[in-house]
């Protein structure tokens, strides 16, 4: 039989959502890819997709899992992964209890490769993290000194790189890293907040994703303790607002001497967005180098199908 254009679409969208995955060589399970695909499609019409780009000879399928790359090795890399996410969930959730025991914290998320359920030996423990409005920067400075004295700065154990205020919860940034961070992030703190970042950001997202459907029954809300009550009435009293703006300042002053000149003005005010309402600090860049191996992997992509 024939494919339909529809089968076709599919097929395309398929290998557009595998593409994104294969830049950090993960293979994806059917369900993973229908809840990020960027086509409205049934579960089943997504198995049926699978099947064909497989008969074709396009991707290679391991047990439930499938790839762009013909390299067994990446199926195993997975399934140790996911395993060690789930051995290390317990310690996650502690760090995120200890992370909301701070002042102004309002709720803890999981987000990068963790929120994937995907963990290697040298992986980060990155988390997003939700405060009180024009607090975030106290927060912030709060849980450096804390990483520093403590940690000894292990970004590993605890990498603090996203804040927003729960005033201003939807993404600036709005693309398919954004995207797929935002609908895989993982709610250990705070389900109320939560549900109103996914509320916030929906109608983007269900834009970029149709088929997505947020996380239920994996987060918890917990009671605020009296130490952090008091701290953060003392904090209010110490005039907070003000605090906040100065903590920001001498922030951002730090990151524009050591990363000002490795980016344009641009590029810089992604990776270090520094508002009143977000904190966010990613000196690789990150999204920039995605956004540019996936367009790029896409351009190739749609050239070999328009000769397909």
């Amino acid at each position: 039989m024939s494919e339909t254009s529809n089968d076709i679409a599919i097929d395309d969208a398929i290998l557009r959502t595998m593409t994104y995955f294969d830049i950090f060589n993960y293979p994806l399970q059917s369900g993973e890819i229908c809840n990020l695909l960027d086509t409205q499609a049934s579960k089943a019409n997504v198995d049926e997709g699978l099947g064909r780009l497989v008969e074709a000879g396009q991707i290679l399928k391991a047990g439930e899992l499938y790839s762009l790359q013909f390299e067994p090795k990446l199926f195993e890399r997975r399934i140790k992964g996911n395993w060690l996410a789930d051995l290390l969930l317990p310690a996650v959730r502690r760090k995120a209890n200890l992370i909301f025991g701070f002042p102004f914290v309002r709720a803890v998320m999981a987000s990068g490769s963790f929120s994937k359920n995907f963990m290697e030996d040298k992986s980060d423990f990155d988390f997003f993290i939700v405060c009180a409005p024009n607090r975030i920067w106290i927060s912030r400075m709060l849980l450096v000194v804390y990483k520093r004295l403590f940690l000894k700065n292990s970004h590993q154990q605890f990498c603090i790189n996203y804040f927003v205020d729960t005033e201003h919860l939807e993404i600036d940034e709005k693309n398919i890293f954004t995207a797929t961070e935002l609908a895989t992030v993982l709610p250990l703190t705070g389900s109320t907040l939560y549900n109103q970042l996914i509320s916030a950001n929906e109608r983007w997202l269900k834009q970029t994703f149709p088929n997505y459907k947020k996380r239920t029954g994996l987060y918890r809300e917990l009671k605020t303790p009296f130490l952090k009550r008091f701290a953060e009435g003392m904090l209010n009293v110490l005039l907070a607002r003000y605090l906040n703006r100065w903590f920001r300042n001498i922030t951002l002053e730090r990151w524009r001497k050591r990363y000002g000149n490795a980016y344009d003005q641009h590029d810089f005010r992604i990776a270090f967005k520094s508002t009143e309402h977000v904190s966010k600090n990613h000196p690789r860049n990150f999204q920039k180098k995605i956004m540019d191996a996936y367009n790029k992997r896409v351009a190739t992509l749609t050239k070999k199908m328009e000769v397909l």
